[in-house]
């Protein structure tokens, strides 16, 4: 989704794209789309759903319920974020 979004961004902006995470979510900072604690939790969510030590937890019924909606409130934040910028993804 932050990838789709700075595409849009990008977009509108006339600048290049590139279809990767960090760079994402440095541009989404540094443009002040994200605050330095908005930035940081993205990246903690985003790290903690790709390490490999949590992938166990991640088949565990409870932990995977608690994954699952920590990234449906973080879409929803993060959309919201975005309109009240003007920008419709």
């Amino acid at each position: 989704m932050n990838i789709d979004a700075w595409q849009a961004i990008a977009k509108s902006m006339g600048k290049t794209v590139v279809d990767q995470w960090d760079p994402t979510m440095t541009f989404l900072k540094n443009s002040k789309f994200f605050t330095e604690q908005q930035d940081k939790f993205a990246r903690g969510l985003y790290t903690l759903l790709s390490h490999e030590g949590v992938h166990p937890l991640i088949a565990e019924k409870e932990f995977a319920r608690l994954l699952r909606n920590m990234v449906i409130e973080y879409g929803l934040m993060f959309l919201t974020m975005l309109e009240k910028k003007g920008i419709r993804i």
